[in-house]
């Protein structure tokens, strides 16, 4: 598996998106076969960044730290 940086200022569905292209994927495709869904990409799920850490070989908390959230009163049931 061909292995991508995390920028410092990219999300971590881009960082998905960048990862599953260089190795000629998608990023839906990439996260089944990491036995996730993109959807907890999208939501910043703990599996989907355990997954991402360990395929992308970056931190979980860099990872984490690239997760986009709601904005504060924002109230969305899959978070939680």
């Amino acid at each position: 598996m061909l292995r991508v940086p995390l920028f410092d200022d990219e999300t971590l569905t881009s960082y998905c998106a960048r990862l599953a292209a260089a190795n000629l994927t998608t990023a839906t495709d990439l996260c089944l076969d990491m036995g996730i869904r993109f959807q907890n990409v999208i939501d910043g799920k703990e599996a989907a960044i355990a997954a991402l850490a360990e395929y992308g070989l970056i931190t979980p908390d860099r990872l984490r730290n690239a997760a986009v959230w709601p904005a504060a009163g924002f109230s969305d049931t899959r978070l939680s």
